[in-house]
C-alpha cells in the first residue's frame, strides 16, 4: 500500500510539473516576451507544491480606464494552469482615480476577469475606488455606484461556495474554505460606507457594526478546529491603526483570536491600496501589502525596491501580483512575485530574545535589515524605518535593545527577501 501511494505521488508530482512548465497554448494574447519568463516563474512555484498546503494568486489595484487593456487575467490563467484548487484573490481599485464613467471602468474588469480560466475560483475585494471616482484631480465632482450596483458587479464575478451574511443583502464580506487544505479566507470590506457627498477617494473607511459582528462570530470564532485563516481586505490595515482609529475594532478581532481560539492559526492579512511592498508584523500577525498591477511607478515607495527598474507595457515588469504559497506545517507563507518587484517569504513562528542578548541568524542574505514592526511611519510617500526594538549587523548578527516586536529583513543578490519575526522581552 506505502509503494502504491508513493509510486502514484510521484507520477501526479512529474504530471503537474509538466502542466506547470508546459507552454500555455491557450492563451495567446500575452506578448512574445512572457513565455519564457512565466515558464521559469512556474518552475519556481513548481518547487513549491511538495511542501505546500495551498495556494493562490493575489493581486490589487488594476485601475482601468475606461478603453483600457491588460493581461492580467491571462497571465493569472498561464500561472495556475495545472495546479490543484486554482484560486485568485483580487484585491480591489478596478477604477481609474479619475474618470467620468466608472461603470464603463468595471465593465472593462469585468471583460477581464471573464478571460480567466472557468476552473479559477476568484474572490474579489471591493476597494475605494470601486464605489466612487473623481473626474479629474481639480475637480472634486464625481460619480458613484450604489451598494446594490456594487453588490451586483461583485456576486457576478465570486466563486461559487462562498459564506456572505444572509442578513446584509448588499454585503461584499465573505469567507470560501478549501477543506483538503484546512484553510478558511475571510474577505473583508474596508470601504463599506459612503462619505456622503463627498467622493474625494471614495467611501469611508473602517467596517460596520453589522460586518464586524458577522466576522467575527461567524467567519472567524466559528471556523473548523485546526484550521489556519488568510484576510484578504482592500488595505492591510495593520499599518493605518494609528491613524485611522476606524480600524482598531476589525484589527483587535484580528490580533486576538488565538486567545479566543487557541487552535487556530492566522496566516497574514493581504491588502493593497498604497500601491507598493511593504510589510509588518502586529501581536503575531502579519500585514503585507503588494504594489499596483496598474504599472505605476508607486513601487518605488517600498523601502526595498528594485532600483532602476522601469514598468513598461507589455514587458514583465508592467504587471506586479504574487502566487502566494503556504506551508503544510504553517510555518512559512512563500510569495513568488509575477511582475515588478521580488519575491519575499514570511517565517511566521517568532524569534525569541531579551534585551541585551543576541543570536547568529541564518542564511544566505547579503544584506541585513531589521525595523521596529510599530515605530515604522510613513510620511511625505516615504518609509521612516526605525530600530529601537532590535538591531542586526551587516553580517547577520541579531541583538534586542528594547522589549517589543520587530521585523528582520534579509535580501540576497537577487532581491529576494525572507521575514522574520522577533520578540525582544
Amino acid at each position: 500500500m506505502f509503494l502504491r501511494r508513493f509510486l502514484t505521488s510521484i507520477v501526479l508530482f512529474g504530471a503537474i510539473s509538466l502542466a506547470l512548465t508546459a507552454p500555455a497554448e491557450a492563451y495567446q494574447v500575452l506578448p512574445p516576451g512572457y513565455d519564457a519568463y512565466l515558464s521559469a516563474k512556474k518552475t519556481e512555484i513548481a518547487s513549491l507544491l511538495p511542501a505546500q498546503a495551498d495556494g493562490f494568486i493575489f493581486w490589487a489595484d488594476t485601475h482601468f480606464k475606461a478603453d483600457g487593456e491588460s493581461t492580467s487575467t491571462e497571465i493569472i490563467s498561464t500561472v495556475l494552469n495545472g495546479l490543484p484548487r486554482p484560486k485568485a484573490i483580487w484585491g480591489g481599485d478596478a477604477i481609474t482615480a479619475y474618470t467620468n464613467d466608472v461603470e464603463q471602468c468595471w465593465k472593462a474588469q469585468k471583460e477581464s476577469f471573464a478571460r480567466l480560466d472557468k476552473s479559477i475560483s476568484l474572490l474579489p475585494v471591493r476597494g475605494n475606488h470601486d464605489l466612487t471616482a473623481r473626474e479629474s484631480k481639480d475637480i472634486k465632482a464625481g460619480y458613484s455606484l450604489s451598494p446594490k450596483a456594487t453588490f451586483k458587479a461583485f456576486s457576478a464575478v465570486t466563486a461559487k461556495g462562498v459564506v456572505r451574511n444572509p442578513k446584509d443583502k448588499t454585503g461584499l464580506y465573505y469567507y470560501y474554505d478549501e477543506p483538503d487544505a484546512r484553510i478558511r479566507y475571510i474577505v473583508a470590506d474596508v470601504f463599506d460606507r459612503f462619505e456622503g457627498t463627498d467622493v474625494f477617494w471614495g467611501v469611508k473607511e473602517g467596517v460596520n457594526e453589522q460586518q464586524l459582528k458577522w466576522l467575527t462570530e461567524e467567519a472567524m470564532d466559528k471556523a473548523p478546529k485546526g484550521w489556519k485563516l488568510v484576510f484578504a481586505m482592500h488595505s492591510a490595515i495593520g499599518f493605518e491603526v494609528e491613524t485611522h482609529k476606524c480600524y482598531i475594532p476589525l484589527v483587535n478581532a484580528i490580533e486576538t483570536l488565538p486567545q479566543r481560539r487557541p487552535d487556530l492559526q492566522v496566516l497574514l492579512v493581504l491588502g493593497g491600496h498604497r500601491h507598493h511592498d511593504m510589510q509588518t508584523v502586529r501581536s503575531g500577525v502579519w500585514y503585507v501589502q503588494i504594489a499596483c498591477d496598474a504599472p505605476y511607478a508607486d513601487g518605488t515607495r517600498s523601502p526595498f525596491s528594485p532600483a532602476g527598474v522601469q514598468r513598461k507595457k507589455d514587458t514583465p515588469d508592467e504587471h506586479a501580483m504574487d502566487y502566494v504559497s503556504i506551508s503544510q506545517d504553517g510555518q512559512t507563507v512563500s510569495m513568488v512575485r509575477i511582475g515588478y518587484g521580488a519575491n519575499r517569504t514570511y517565517h511566521l513562528t517568532p524569534i525569541e530574545l531579551s534585551i541585551g542578548e543576541s543570536l547568529e541568524m541564518q542564511g544566505d542574505g547579503l544584506r541585513w535589515v531589521a525595523y521596529d514592526a510599530a515605530g515604522s511611519k510613513y510620511k511625505n510617500r516615504k518609509w521612516q524605518l526605525y530600530c529601537d526594538v532590535a538591531g542586526i549587523t551587516p553580517g547577520g548578527r541579531l541583538f534586542g535593545l528594547s522589549e517589543g516586536e520587530s521585523v528582520v529583513v534579509s535580501i540576497d543578490s537577487d532581491g529576494n527577501q525572507n521575514y522574520y519575526y522577533v520578540k525582544v522581552k
